[in-house]
């Protein structure tokens, strides 16, 4: 388990050095601070994934401009 927690950092450190261009280093670092957006069908609150009044519900996942075209505001306990 330790091995775990010691490889993710100096992964990170490493990909300056792996990845050669910017362009290649922004889906890398998108992809870790990508939320996952939940909410339910008639609900007025999207929610991060996490978040515990979303938690075991099973809403489907949307984009934040899909939540918010359809009327639904951030979740003031998550704060997505």
């Amino acid at each position: 388990m330790a091995a775990v927690y010691l490889t993710v950092p100096l992964a990170l450190l490493l990909t300056p050095f792996i990845l050669r261009t910017w362009r290649d280093l922004t889906p890398f670092f998108l992809t870790l601070t990508a939320e996952t957006l939940v909410a339910g069908g008639t609900r007025h609150w999207f929610h991060r994934a996490d978040c515990r009044l979303a938690a075991s519900r099973g809403w489907p996942a949307a984009s934040r401009s899909a939540h918010e075209a359809a009327g639904r505001r951030a979740c003031p306990a998550c704060k997505p």
